[in-house]
């Protein structure tokens, strides 16, 4: 193991770690992104947003190789439907893992690997953002080249979701961002 980071627990760390060794652009997003900035709220999954500056295959092979590094089997599902892709590395042999992926990323802009227990979900395009390198500029050090998005772009990817942890989410996020601004008008 490399002594530069510590033992990983589970598949999340691990994929994380995987990243930085890597030193593959990725900004944190969804619930672990609101608890970085304070939240209190559980989270299932961790959740990254990839750089996407390159082509969805480009894109993929890229993540099959931190998934590879992850030294474990890993389920991949289709986020929206919960359909499961395959098992990596077990499927990659045949290629249809891959070509299954893609074409979920290609539509869904997302997909999900991991164990029974850790997850992550990996956005190609998450929620309402398209421009990856307008998002990097405005993000704030994590680790390495991991780095979590601005509050703004944070509270754009959750916004009309459907989902009432998002709503919270933003709640949360525009309170922050609120007490943050600087009060101005005159004193009386």
């Amino acid at each position: 193991m490399n002594k530069d980071f510590p033992a990983p627990q589970n598949f999340e760390e691990r994929f994380s770690q995987e990243l930085l060794k890597r030193d593959i652009r990725a900004l944190l997003l969804g619930g672990v992104a609101c608890i970085t900035y304070g939240s209190t709220r559980y989270s299932q999954d961790t959740d990254w947003w990839i750089d996407s500056t390159a082509d969805v295959r480009s894109w993929m092979k890229r993540l099959m190789d931190v998934a590879l590094g992850c030294a474990e089997p890993c389920v991949w599902t289709r986020l929206l439907g919960r359909q499961m892709l395959g098992t990596y590395p077990q499927d990659a042999g045949s290629n249809e893992l891959s070509l299954r992926a893609e074409q979920t990323v290609a539509e869904d802009g997302v997909v999900r690997i991991g164990t029974e227990n850790s997850f992550v979900d990996v956005f190609y395009r998450p929620h309402q953002l398209t421009d990856f390198d307008a998002a990097w500029k405005k993000s704030q050090a994590l680790d390495g080249c991991l780095r979590r998005l601005c509050i703004e772009d944070l509270i754009q990817t959750k916004t009309d979701t459907g989902r009432l942890q998002d709503e919270g989410d933003v709640r949360f996020l525009m309170n922050l961002l609120n007490s943050a601004k600087p009060i101005t008008g005159k004193e009386e």
